[in-house]
C-alpha cells in the first residue's frame, strides 16, 4: 500500500491516492486523469491508508 500523487476518473465524483485502492485500480485508460480534479479523496483510499479491512 503505498500513497502516491492523486489520480481520477472523468466518470467519478472522487479521487485516489493509493495504489491498494480497488476502485481506483479499475479506471479505464481512457477515463484516467492525473491529480484530484477538485474531488474528494474516496472512501476506499481512506480505508486502506487508515489499515481498515473490509
Amino acid at each position: 500500500m503505498a500513497v502516491v500523487s492523486p489520480w481520477h476518473s472523468i466518470k467519478s465524483g472522487v479521487h485516489h491516492n493509493n495504489t491498494s485502492c480497488n476502485t481506483g485500480n479499475n479506471i479505464e485508460r481512457e477515463n484516467y486523469r492525473a491529480g484530484t480534479g477538485g474531488k474528494p479523496l474516496c472512501d476506499e483510499c481512506k480505508k486502506v491508508a487508515s489499515g481498515v479491512r473490509r
